[in-house]
């Protein structure tokens, strides 16, 4: 598999300009390398390892060449100097294991939907991708390649979500007939493990500023067979405010870095810079500020950012806390990649104060 034909080192490289000099996000390059090269399984396999590891390391002939097969290499790893002090900020002793971490392919994990089937049946059905069972909502995929055109998924049977995204979910503690809040619904991945934990009943207010994301959203649900939710776009505060005191529970999955999922995409390293850090910065602490008040007394809050530096993760919820005093840490927890085999996460667990 070590040789390739003129056309394909071609549109591999020009993925490759096209994430590092241009902006482009790899996992649309990467589904472009596809569509232009129809590849066999091996050879999909082939092209994506090769696309990460010239972006790992910021080098498309050593990677072409098999200089980073079977190797991880943190020393030789792009990533810039203000990065690198902002993550050994954060991680201390843990950085060195990130990095190594980050320089690994992150496991598959799919949840199951269980208002239509359950983990033992659906890993049945999957068993030609190599699934196992991890517990009774997730289960491991070991050979990935045609999963998505699958007739378990056309049916709704399960979606991708990285096993700590789904402890996220957990977090929220959501029941059945419970009024729930998504701050940032995007195309829905929590949302939909929200609405399955709800069985599909209650309310469940799927917010974001997107449409196009929210739209995507409504087509996942139809294929889940879930109905409960209300989708709203965020045109304005007027949004939220309407809603203020309302819920029993609210998701803040916030916008972030994405630093802890680095493993899935390692695009991100060319993307971010010290201003786009800051802006994000200022963003989580509004989204915070304005969509926790949604929530009525005596009702909870998550607040999670799938990134592992503290300024948006610990140091974002206690700055909150201590200008909100009707606000109260239940409790917080994070993990790194590799955690129970998933991604980097920040999330906290806030209550707020039934009133006198």
């Amino acid at each position: 598999m070590g040789t390739f034909t003129n056309e394909e080192r071609t549109t591999l490289y020009r993925a490759f300009l096209d994430v590092t000099k241009r902006g482009h996000y790899l996992s649309s390059e990467i589904d472009l390398v596809f569509k232009l090269l129809s590849p066999t399984a091996d050879k999909a396999t082939y092209y994506r390892s090769i696309l990460f590891q010239a972006i790992r390391y910021n080098d498309f002939d050593g990677a072409v060449k098999g200089v980073y097969d079977e190797v991880c290499n943190p020393e030789k790893m792009y990533m810039t100097e203000w990065m690198r002090e902002a993550l050994v900020r954060s991680l201390g002793e843990n950085f060195d294991g990130f990095i190594s971490h980050s320089l690994t392919n992150a496991p598959v994990f799919i949840r199951v939907n269980i208002l239509k089937t359950t983990a033992s049946v659906l890993v049945s059905q999957l068993s030609s991708f190599n699934a196992s069972v991890v517990n009774k909502e997730c289960i491991l995929i070991g050979s990935p390649y045609g999963l998505f055109r699958s007739d378990a998924f056309a049916h709704g049977y399960f979606e991708q979500q990285d096993i700590n995204s789904q402890r996220v979910t957990e977090s929220l503690n959501v029941g059945i007939g419970m009024r729930v809040v998504d701050a940032c619904a995007g195309s829905g991945g929590k949302t939909l493990h929200i609405a399955a934990r709800m069985k599909n009943r209650g309310t469940l207010v799927a917010l974001d500023i997107d449409p196009h994301r929210l739209e995507v959203l409504h087509e996942r649900a139809i294929r889940a067979g879930i109905d409960n939710i209300d989708k709203r776009q965020v045109s304005s505060t007027k949004v939220i405010k309407r809603i203020e005191g309302t819920a029993d529970r609210v998701l803040i999955d916030a916008p972030c870095t994405g630093t802890g999922v680095l493993r899935r995409n390692p695009d991100i390293l060319y993307h971010l810079s010290e201003r786009s850090l800051d802006t994000l910065l200022t963003l989580q602490k509004d989204i915070l500020r304005r969509n926790a008040l949604i929530a009525k007394p005596g009702g909870r809050i998550v607040y999670a950012v799938c990134s592992v530096l503290a300024e948006e993760g610990e140091q974002q919820v206690h700055g909150f806390l201590e200008n909100n005093g009707e606000f109260v840490l239940a409790e917080e927890w994070k993990t790194l990649p590799g955690d129970n085999g998933g991604d980097g996460f920040y999330c906290a667990v806030i209550t707020r104060s039934v009133r006198a």
